[in-house]
């Protein structure tokens, strides 16, 4: 088997403005040289095994995967901060005349966004087994399929626990149900 070089320096400089913050992550060129690894792998052969056939959504500089059948929609919403909310639940929003929590992964991994009253956000409704959830998000990035080959062992312990796979492009398939039992989720009087 040989080793493609380029291939593996593209993934490293990717990786590094991942890391390092040294610019904008560039998410049309890490899309790109993903979908020409796995165009290769196709081309070879390659027998793979599915672990999720997921919708990644974008927070901040994470790549988020939830399984398709827990992810109702995504659409823009008008929020309703909570006074005295942490930066995990910031607020509330309505779908169809009905209220949910919104729900935020970004202060786990980066500095925490304040949200003002009334303003417009874009939240992925999500099912659970209590009902539905909104978590903020930037962007849908599209369907995918990830892979068993795909994972990436590495994952501090603090996140580990609602992750239950990354990829080497660093894409974090989350459990809702688990992300849900977090003590920064648990809303008490």
């Amino acid at each position: 088997m040989s080793m493609d070089y380029d291939a593996i320096r593209r993934r490293v400089d990717d990786m590094r403005v991942l890391f390092e913050g040294t610019g904008d992550v560039d998410l049309e060129k890490i899309l790109r040289n993903r979908a020409r690894s796995l165009a290769a792998r196709v081309a070879a052969g390659e027998d793979r095994t599915v672990v999720a056939d997921a919708i990644v959504l974008r927070r901040g500089r994470n790549l988020l995967a939830f399984p398709v059948a827990g992810v109702r929609e995504v659409r823009a919403v008008k929020t309703a901060a909570l006074p005295f909310a942490t930066p995990y639940v910031p607020g509330l929003f309505q779908v169809r005349g009905h209220s949910h929590c919104m729900l935020d992964v970004e202060p786990f991994y980066g500095e925490p966004e304040s949200l003002e009253s009334g303003s417009i956000v874009q939240v992925a409704v999500l099912e659970s087994a209590t009902g539905l959830i909104g978590l903020r998000v930037d962007a849908v990035v599209g369907p995918r399929q990830i892979y068993l080959d795909e994972k990436l062992e590495t994952l501090d312990e603090r996140k580990r626990d609602f992750v239950t796979f990354v990829t080497r492009d660093l894409t974090l398939l989350i459990d809702i149900e688990r992300l849900l039992k977090r003590p920064e989720f648990v809303l008490s009087a």
